[in-house]
């Protein structure tokens, strides 16, 4: 039997940035389509244009 309370802890530390890496709790509840993750990197609040996704540049030009 899994922990799913475990996983979902092991989710709030990832998504709070308390987490360095995934352990294999959160690998687990992502395999299971508990979390789904962004397949491109989100920028940050402050961050330069460099960190802005490709598509997005290229659709505001």
């Amino acid at each position: 039997m899994t922990d799913t309370r475990s996983e979902a802890a092991a989710l709030r530390a990832l998504v709070g940035g308390k987490a360095a890496a995934p352990d294999l709790r959160t690998l687990t509840a992502v395999h299971r389509g508990l979390v789904l993750l962004p397949t491109e990197p989100m920028p940050t609040p402050g961050a330069d244009a460099e960190a802005v996704p490709l598509a997005v540049r290229r659709s505001a030009s």
